[in-house]
């Protein structure tokens, strides 16, 4: 079996992340935001975010040697016909996201009504959870309904300013996983923790990567390679 391709730290943080077995979860363990930032090179966030370039670039290695054959491990993404791209989105991700956001949502608020009153219980999470929920559900409709059928029909030039719109809107998404981070400290349930409450901080730190993943998909794949008339 062919070794993969040493990591090249002129690529993009987004070429990496499509092109490079694993690196999609290194980069974001290393919160290198690879789906808003990912026209950045490698060489240059490490430079921004102080990181050493060379420990990065091992990490990659290790990476890839280790993540044959992942599903993360997306080359042949750039390859794809738009619309099945479109298709495994709309298939996978979106019906996937608001499945997982319901199932939060009931555990956060049993995990708030049984610890809500300890210091270590989070306060707003049920709220902010269903922020998200809302927001996501009208961004994806918006989404299946106007902006990939006219990416699909090759008429992408038609659906610029909302495509733009769709970009801001990964941005406050964003956001607002940050600060779901923050009120959990990063998913890390307290040691006295029940199942239940280490079932909902594993299960929104999955969902977590699932959404900056699909958000990297939609901007670095499909919004790009629309725009390009590709």
């Amino acid at each position: 079996m062919r070794r993969p391709d040493p990591p090249d730290p002129e690529k993009t943080l987004a070429e990496l992340a499509l092109e490079q077995p694993g690196a999609a979860r290194v980069l974001r363990d290393l919160r290198l935001d690879y789906a808003l930032h990912g026209r950045a090179t490698l060489r240059a966030e490490c430079s921004r975010r102080r990181l050493p370039l060379d420990d990065v670039l091992c990490e990659l290695t290790r990476a890839a040697e280790s993540a044959e054959g992942e599903d993360e491990t997306l080359a042949n993404w750039s390859e794809c016909l738009l619309g099945g791209v479109v298709d495994l989105l709309v298939d996978h991700y979106h019906r996937q996201h608001l499945d997982e956001l319901a199932r939060l949502i009931d555990i956060a608020s049993r995990v708030d009504r049984a610890h809500g009153e300890k210091a270590s219980c989070p306060k707003r999470l049920v709220e902010h959870l269903v922020k998200i929920e809302q927001g996501l559900e009208e961004h994806m409709q918006h989404e299946e309904q106007t902006i990939y059928p006219q990416i699909v029909a090759g008429r992408a030039r038609s659906v610029v300013l909302p495509i733009q719109v769709m970009c801001m809107e990964h941005e406050e998404l964003a956001r607002d996983l940050d600060e779901l981070r923050a009120l959990t400290c990063d998913y890390s349930p307290p040691d006295a923790a029940c199942r239940a409450w280490r079932e909902l901080y594993e299960g929104m730190a999955r969902l977590d990567g699932n959404l900056r993943h699909h958000m990297h998909l939609e901007n670095n794949v499909i919004y790009r390679r629309a725009l390009q008339g590709c």
